[in-house]
Order: C-alpha cells, then structure tokens, then sequence
C-alpha cells in the first residue's frame, strides 16, 4: 500500500478516512488527527503513524474535509484544521460558526519520497466559554493525496 512516482505506470493516489470518532478538548493545540483507514479507492495507501506516506516524489494535490458530529457554535475562539507534510504546516482553516463541516482548499505541491502528510487540529475556546467538538467518524472525515 504505497503512493507511487508519478509518471510510472502503476503511480496511484492515497487516501485516508477517520475511523471512529475524536474529542478536540477545549483550549488545546496541535492535536493529532488519529484513528484513520484506508478510504475507499485509495486502496494503494500507506498510512504509518496517522500520517500519509509518500514512497516517491510526485506531483500532487491534497485534499481534506473535516465533520464534527454535531454543528460548531462556540461563543469566542475558534476550531482550526492545519494539513501537515512532516513537521510543517502547509495551510490552516477555520470552522465557521453554525457549521458542523469544513472542506479545506484543495492544495497543488510537489511531494518526496518520505514525505508524510497528516491532520492536526487547535480549539481556542476557553473558560468560561469552553467548547468541546467531537470528529466523526467515517468517508465525511478524509486526507487524500491524488495526482497532479
């Protein structure tokens, strides 16, 4: 199950979604997006860690949605999705209040081999407003890597 070269003949996306549900507690940071499987379609996927590894370079386009199992309406603070490619942060988003699902843009870069590419989250809400939000589980919650 690995992310191929583009431009071979077997080059193939990766895809990942939640498998089962996870609290992001109130005033935390950087938490991990943890409990994936490999997403229908994708069946070529390399997931260590939590993360999507790429065994070659390719060119390619990241796309992740992330959906709360009940509708995000905090009174201050916010809930922010940040897509990772090793230790750096690639690009972040924000829920919007009122809404329970965030499709983050779809990001074009050029990957290596070794690259892994993950799902960190931060709740900024704190006392005495604090709120909880809970992933869902399941093909609603994804990260995928597909070919330029």
């Amino acid at each position: 199950m690995h992310l191929m070269v583009a431009g071979s003949a077997g080059a193939s996306p990766a895809g990942m979604n939640k498998s089962g549900t996870q609290l992001i507690s109130a005033t935390t940071s950087d938490v991990k997006v943890v409990g994936w499987a490999v997403r229908a379609g994708y069946e070529e996927s390399s997931i260590v860690s939590n993360e999507l590894v790429v065994t070659d370079d390719v060119s390619a386009i990241i796309r992740c949605q992330i959906s709360l199992t009940a509708t995000w309406s905090p009174f201050t603070g916010s809930l922010q999705v940040s897509i990772m490619r090793n230790a750096t942060v690639l690009t972040t988003a924000s829920f919007t209040s009122g809404t329970a699902t965030l499709s983050l843009p779809d990001l074009a870069l050029e990957l290596s081999g070794g690259d892994r590419v993950w799902a960190q989250m931060t709740n900024t809400t704190s006392t005495p407003y604090s709120r909880d939000a809970t992933l869902q589980t399941g093909s609603g919650t994804y990260l995928s890597i597909d070919l330029a």
